[in-house]
């Protein structure tokens, strides 16, 4: 299963989703190819310091190497399910992309910890988790 995350600058929440459904999906048996990408993404732009930080201290996921992506049409076209952070991220993406019954938005809004603190980032980061695992729940990540 390909799983596409979406956030708007792909440096904060699309991909701690990316990396928290890879691990928590593996720790379940479920094969998954996790990616992210961003509306307004800058291309190349790094991995916040917190969101790496939040993923080590949260989850244990050490080395979490990632670089902004932007949203493609092709990217979209490729992915199995994809997940946005928030439902206005969704339907900017069908409005961007037209509409398509394989984009979702998290149970919850994931809010965006773009340049907060520490704290903030993990909150986000379990907010995102207990989302993933929502979802997972709800039978959305099937092999």
């Amino acid at each position: 299963m390909k799983l596409l995350f979406v956030c708007t600058g792909n440096t904060c929440r699309s991909p701690m989703a990316e990396a928290i459904a890879a691990k928590f999906l593996s720790e379940q048996g479920i094969s998954a190819e996790c990616s992210s990408a961003g509306i307004y993404a800058v291309p190349g732009q790094a991995l916040s310091e917190n969101s790496q930080k939040a993923l080590e201290i949260g989850f244990g996921i050490r080395d979490f190497s990632h670089k902004a992506i932007p949203l493609t049409g092709e990217m979209l076209r490729s992915a199995d399910l994809v997940v946005a952070m928030t439902e206005n991220h969704k339907a900017l993406i069908r409005q961007a992309f037209g509409e398509s019954n394989k984009v979702i938005a998290m149970p919850r809004e994931i809010g965006d910890p773009f340049g907060g603190d520490l704290p903030r980032y993990l909150a986000c980061a379990h907010a995102i988790f207990q989302g993933v695992k929502a979802l997972h729940e709800e039978g959305f990540f099937r092999d």
